[in-house]
């Protein structure tokens, strides 16, 4: 049933709460090193790969913003939606942001992109 998590994925920490370098690697593998970096405001999207390979450790702004994107990601996953879609979703219109939620999260409006993403499982 969509919004439900798996037996097994039961005590598996949200990807938020996971080490930071797991956070962006499923983030890199999920949106892409260009649009993580770019909803984080990292002017270098190789910085996503380098975070993801624990090459180096982002700085704290950074990092939380790394795990307020995750925030929006496991929203989506938790209602079974796939990778392909939370990229499109990310990237097009949104009638309950005015824009893209990509953008809305650029500019910091982390909350109303959860808010949006678990509107999903109520259509």
């Amino acid at each position: 049933m969509a919004g439900e998590r798996a037996p097994n994925d039961e005590d598996k920490p949200s990807l938020r709460e996971r080490p930071i370098g797991e956070v962006a690697s499923v983030l890199q593998e999920i949106l892409g090193q260009r649009l993580s970096a770019y909803a984080i405001g990292e002017p270098d999207p190789r910085r996503i790969g380098v975070f993801a390979r624990d090459h180096e450790t982002p700085g704290e702004e950074a990092e939380e913003s790394l795990r307020d994107l995750a925030e929006v990601v496991d929203a989506l996953t938790d209602q079974e939606v796939d990778p392909e879609t939370i990229r499109a979703w990310m990237i097009g219109d949104n009638p309950l942001l005015d824009n893209a939620p990509i953008q809305a999260f650029h500019t910091g409006s982390h909350q109303e992109i959860v808010n949006a993403a678990e509107c999903i499982g109520r259509t």
